[in-house]
């Protein structure tokens, strides 16, 4: 990403709450795109339905690469 992409994403992402976030996750579709496949809601692991720190680094790896490929609107 430049640094102009960066300050842009930042600005955007500033604004949200987690409850933003959550409010706005669906489950179905971020399985159809295999972000986060087969997960979501799985209080086994962290006690509150959140992935693990592995898991996490790994969901931001792929929502980087599909962004950088244009698969994701900004």
């Amino acid at each position: 990403m430049t640094p102009v992409q960066v300050a842009a994403a930042a600005s955007q992402l500033a604004v949200l709450t987690e409850d933003d976030l959550i409010r706005r996750a669906d489950p179905q579709e971020l399985n159809r795109a295999e972000i986060y496949p087969g997960r979501m809601g799985n209080t086994r692991r962290t006690g509150v339905g959140g992935p693990s720190p592995a898991e996490r680094s790994k969901l931001l790896r792929r929502i980087r690469r599909r962004w950088r490929r244009g698969d994701l609107a900004a």
